[in-house]
């Protein structure tokens, strides 16, 4: 079974920011642009969704940007405009000048994030 994000990427895009993790420590960058286009088009209702392994249809966290907005500072930017995250025992840490980190345990597998956020309806019928 495919995965539940990346067999629906087209659709969730359109409304949530979804970047696929690369490598053993789930390394995955958020563009500042491309997350401004998002803030101006629906505030912050929204999510930013971390998917990975495209044959687990479980595996993808999805953290609404409200929760994840005290990372997405300036200050924590890297050279090419982006935040860069990795992930190891569901505890997200941005890159760059940051002790932080956010437990995603609550956030992963879990669609009601994503049904709660204003999702299109065709999500809905998965």
């Amino acid at each position: 079974m495919k995965n539940l994000i990346v067999s629906n990427l087209s659709t969730i895009r359109r409304r949530h920011y979804a970047q696929k993790a690369t490598s053993s420590d789930n390394w995955v960058a958020f563009y500042k642009g491309k997350l401004n286009e998002y803030l101006t088009k629906f505030g912050e209702n929204f999510a930013l969704i971390i998917y990975a392994n495209k044959d687990d249809p479980n595996d993808f966290i999805s953290i609404p940007y409200s929760d994840l907005r005290e990372f997405l500072t300036d200050d924590h930017l890297d050279k090419k405009n982006r935040w860069v995250f990795s992930i190891e025992n569901n505890k997200l840490r941005v890159h760059k000048n940051s002790p932080s980190r956010l437990d995603v345990s609550q956030y992963r597998s879990n669609l009601d994030i994503l049904q709660n956020l204003t999702v299109s309806q065709s999500f809905h019928d998965i």
